[in-house]
């Protein structure tokens, strides 16, 4: 799967299950196997995971615009990737004290699992912010799918083309302007 396939799923999946948490926290408390109806200490619980996880996606989703800074992705990467590791460990260890059933918590465990893989999947290998090793005057180009790609100093043909009706165009105001003083 590409990493860029695996962010939009986490994009919309974030967006999906925070706004149903904060909208509608009863029925993501059947999900989790809580008794119902919730009373207003739960709801309000259920209510911050929904908003954080609203506030992830779209932290995600403006990491993935074309004028963000280079480092800002990976960065929103991590901190999902450290978010979801967190609640898997979390719905895993409620298991131990009894206080949990068991399928109550195995679908925050999966899905916090599963968007641990996916911020894993999702993550691309940023360029060195040092630039590329390499020999020569090289720079690193962003481009919009957020891969590094190498423009050689040799300038291309079309470049050159303009470079010199540039020259040109140069050198024929400097010979009007040298006209104009000697009139």
């Amino acid at each position: 799967m590409q990493a860029a396939t695996c962010r939009k799923i986490l994009v919309s999946s974030r967006a999906a299950v925070g706004w149903l948490s904060v909208l509608a926290p009863n029925l993501i408390g059947r999900a989790w196997r809580m008794r119902s109806p919730l009373d207003k200490d739960v709801k309000f619980a259920v209510r911050l995971f929904g908003i954080r996880n609203v506030l992830l996606g779209y932290q995600l989703y403006q990491a993935e615009r074309l004028d963000a800074e280079t480092g800002e992705l990976e960065e929103v990467m991590r901190q999902g990737i450290a978010v979801d590791t967190f609640d898997a460990l979390f719905a895993l260890f409620s298991r131990r004290g009894g206080r949990v059933a068991f399928s109550g918590s195995t679908i925050p465990f999966v899905a916090s699992t599963v968007g641990a893989v996916l911020g894993i999947l999702g993550r691309e290998r940023a360029p060195d912010p040092k630039g590329p090793r390499r020999a020569g005057k090289e720079k690193v180009l962003r481009t919009p799918s957020r891969k590094a790609s190498v423009e050689s100093p040799k300038p291309s043909v079309h470049q050159d083309l303009l470079d010199d009706n540039f020259d040109i165009v140069q050198q024929s105001r400097i010979e009007r302007a040298k006209l104009a003083v000697n009139r």
